[in-house]
């Protein structure tokens, strides 16, 4: 485990983004001094007001001159910031995951905010979307995105050419679109893994999972937050993953 300082940061600026049916995100950008990070990874974030805040993580949108952007949804602690605001900030954790030139992307209006900032860190995103165009905050959205009504109808929109498949999405959501997948193509996809973080370093536990491989478990701030899909053991770890709204 290596030490991570934690940095006193800014909120630089705020851009609100709105899908056409009324949900909204926010496009944060954050002061972090020679800030350096992979695609895939995160930073976490701790408000420094009103008394003790927990932290929490926030995938990287995009490096900027001054430090860097996140995107936080309407129930993240980041969401109801405004410029000028006063965080503390560390990392960037987790392991990077940088897509293939040309990848594949799976999402649902809940969890847009966690695979968008690897999706625009891809030379040419494929996205998948379970929903309309209403649910889709257009701004950040891929040129290249497809909107299919069901689950179900994901399995055979997905490559079997070896492309990298990057999913995040609610576990039911999830389940219903592995149901129709080929086990052959499981194997070429990798999930956002959506445990509870609390610290980012490996060293809470709160996010682990069971591991016929690893005796401790696999620290998913440290390993992930993107995993292999066929790593995980469901049976064992179904109750660990959060819900997103």
């Amino acid at each position: 485990m290596s030490y991570i300082p934690v940095i006193d940061s800014t909120v630089l600026s705020r851009r609100d983004i709105a899908a056409k049916d009324g949900r909204t995100l926010h496009l944060l950008e954050l002061t972090y001094p020679d800030f350096c990070y992979e695609p895939g990874q995160f930073v976490m974030v701790q408000l420094q007001n009103h008394g003790f805040q927990w932290s929490y993580p926030y995938m990287v949108y995009k490096k900027t001159e001054k430090g860097l952007q996140v995107l936080s949804s309407p129930h993240s602690s980041l969401y109801r910031c405004a410029q000028g605001d006063k965080i503390a900030i560390w990392g960037a954790n987790g392991k990077g995951c940088t897509p293939a030139p040309s990848s594949f992307f799976v999402t649902e209006a809940a969890t847009f905010h966690l695979i968008a900032p690897l999706a625009a860190a891809c030379e040419v995103a494929h996205l998948i979307f379970i929903g309309t165009d209403e649910a889709a905050p257009l701004d950040l959205t891929p040129s290249d995105t497809i909107y299919v009504p069901e689950p179900s109808a994901v399995s055979e929109l997905l490559p079997d050419t070896g492309a990298g498949i990057f999913m995040a999405l609610n576990l039911p959501v999830l389940e219903k679109v592995m149901e129709n997948t080929k086990p052959e193509l499981k194997k070429q996809i990798s999930i956002f893994v959506s445990t509870r973080i609390g610290c980012g370093i490996g060293a809470c536990r709160s996010c682990y999972l069971h591991s016929p491989d690893i005796h401790t478990g696999i620290p998913v701030c440290c390993n992930g937050p993107y995993l292999p899909y066929c790593e995980i053991d469901f049976e064992k770890d179904k109750k660990c993953f959060q819900t997103f709204r």
